[in-house]
């Protein structure tokens, strides 16, 4: 019998199941390897100064680091890199914000996260910024398709992966064990990203789906030794070619790129470049975020045997690391969830507060 079935192989599933493993668990993943998955389309940019307002990330001082040093054990693992750090120089947009961002500068909480920037005659070459821009320190990206794609081989070269649609019909909930087909666990957890708003077990919590819809541009004149931001975030993923996105679109018809999220980048874009740019692909994907923006995690309250790990939105890859750790502990270790992301706290929840 396995300890753990793990429903979902998107950037959750893979993190949470590397941290099971670790614990010397036998686990099983449930995947069909669905090319829209959120997590493959993302641009995975790590940023922990974020907003209008101009603040760190939710556990920025913890969470960033620890990220950091998962993805960096990860290439030593495997052999490969799928970490990239970078400086983010994001672009004033008006002098009141300006006057703000850069009072942070001098804030001891903010030292290890921002700089006044250095290189705003060399970005002017390239780029529209008459009022300069500002650093943001530890930031980066993780190419999260390459990432997703090595571990999945791994999970089948050691037969840990089924390749199949998961349907919840086919789940049969004993007194002490899970039986899905003929794989019996101790537990399963839910991965599923967006698809768990149509899981009867956990459909009911407050999830706020979200559609980001992303380019890929070749751009051969410009450097791609920093990630940009202003109203979209240009990011570096190889020679003369980067990735922009995204757009946050609350209502949406469908999973497809449109004509509208296509005339709302570029315009981004234009505004951003002097230079010109070629758009060689237009994707789009569904974020899995939450109402209050902080991640949904437990056990459900009367089927004890079924968990969620889930609701991580476009923080994803800084945030999975540090919560499945705190997940195994909770699983393994019997330490309580945090308030913020306990589903048992969901009602509490139901209003956004980020």
């Amino acid at each position: 019998m396995l300890d753990y079935l793990i429903v979902g192989q998107g950037i959750a599933g893979t993190v949470l199941a590397d941290f099971i493993l670790a614990r010397g668990k036998t686990i099983c993943v449930v995947d069909d390897n669905d090319p829209n998955a959120s997590t493959k389309l993302a641009i995975g940019t790590c940023n922990p100064v974020t907003g209008n307002n101009f603040v760190k990330t939710w556990l920025a001082d913890s969470i960033f680091p620890f990220a950091r040093q998962f993805y960096e054990r990860l290439e030593t693992d495997f052999g490969e890199r799928f970490y990239y750090p970078k400086k983010l120089y994001r672009i004033f947009p008006d002098e009141k914000r300006k006057a703000k961002w850069l009072r942070k500068c001098g804030q001891p909480e903010y030292a290890a996260f921002v700089a006044e920037s250095e290189i705003d005659a060399q970005l002017s070459k390239w780029l529209h910024i008459p009022l300069g821009s500002i650093e943001i320190k530890q930031a980066g990206f993780v190419d999260t398709k390459k990432l997703l794609e090595r571990y999945r081989t791994r999970l089948q070269e050691n037969g840990l992966l089924r390749e199949r649609k998961f349907d919840f019909a086919d789940l049969l909930f004993e007194s002490t064990f899970v039986k899905w087909h003929d794989l019996a666990a101790k537990r399963i957890i839910f991965c599923e990203g967006s698809a768990a708003t149509n899981n009867p077990l956990f459909r009911d919590l407050p999830f706020s789906l979200n559609k980001g819809q992303v380019f890929t541009l070749r751009i051969p004149d410009f450097p791609d030794d920093a990630i940009i931001k202003k109203k979209c975030i240009v990011l570096p993923w190889g020679k003369s070619v980067f990735k922009v996105g995204a757009t946050y679109e609350a209502a949406y018809e469908n999973l497809l790129p449109t004509e509208t999220g296509k005339e709302i980048l570029t315009g981004q874009l234009k505004d951003l470049f002097k230079i010109p740019f070629e758009i060689i692909d237009h994707e789009a994907g569904i974020r899995p975020a939450s109402i209050d923006r902080k991640p949904l995690i437990g056990m459900h309250h009367q089927q004890k045997l079924a968990g969620i790990f889930n609701g991580f939105g476009a923080k994803g890859l800084t945030l999975t690391p540090w919560f499945a750790r705190h997940f195994v502990h909770h699983l393994e270790d019997g330490i309580l969830l945090m308030d913020d992301v306990s589903i048992r706290n969901h009602l509490q929840r139901t209003v956004r507060n980020r």
